[in-house]
């Protein structure tokens, strides 16, 4: 199989680069996530807003409603983090 020069010239070029993003001597440094604790609270509609306000006074964050039971009135969890 005969290579042509631009394949050739190509080919150097992605070797050189490969070699200049494995050879970086100054990496961006990585910073390892914050330590969350979380809290799962059961609610229904007629408590939400007074337990996600309790929750948000005592520093900790909402992050999700996951489960909802179509029941009357209606039933749920609250899922909330707080850092360590």
């Amino acid at each position: 199989m005969q290579h042509n020069r631009f394949a050739n010239v190509c080919l150097v070029v992605i070797v050189v680069l490969l070699g200049a993003i494995t050879f970086n001597r100054d990496p961006t440094p990585a910073y390892a996530a914050d330590r969350f604790s979380y809290e799962v609270i059961h609610v229904d509609e007629t408590n939400i807003a007074a337990k996600v306000t309790q929750e948000t006074t005592a520093r900790w964050e909402p992050v999700a409603a996951p489960m909802w039971a179509h029941v009357y009135p209606a039933q749920g969890v609250v899922i909330f983090r707080k850092p360590k």
